[in-house]
This record gives structure tokens, C-alpha cells and sequence, in this order.
């Protein structure tokens, strides 16, 4: 029965590392992808001669 547990336990602990890392993935890609949005509505500004 024990080992039934700890087989148990290793599998959530496993599958909370590969969760959290495609947490961490996850929140990367958005950081960069709202950057270069914000770059590319800064760049746009710039271009038209609203942004000093």
C-alpha cells in the first residue's frame, strides 16, 4: 500500500514540475509577445510624428 503512495506522490510531484514549467514557458512567450506589441505600436507612433 505504501508503495502504491509513493508511486502516487512522485507522479503529482512530477506533474506539478511539468506544469510549472510550462507555466514559466508560458509567461516568457507573453512578456516577449506584449514587448514587441508595445515596440511595434511605439515604432508606428514614432514614425507618424506623434511619439517625441
Amino acid at each position: 500500500m505504501s508503495q502504491i503512495d509513493k508511486s502516487n506522490e512522485e507522479y503529482d510531484q512530477d506533474t506539478y514540475l511539468e506544469v510549472a514549467k510550462n507555466a514559466l514557458i508560458f509567461a516568457i512567450i507573453m512578456i516577449l509577445v506584449t514587448i514587441a506589441l508595445w515596440g511595434f505600436v511605439y515604432l508606428t507612433l514614432l514614425e507618424r510624428g506623434i511619439a517625441q
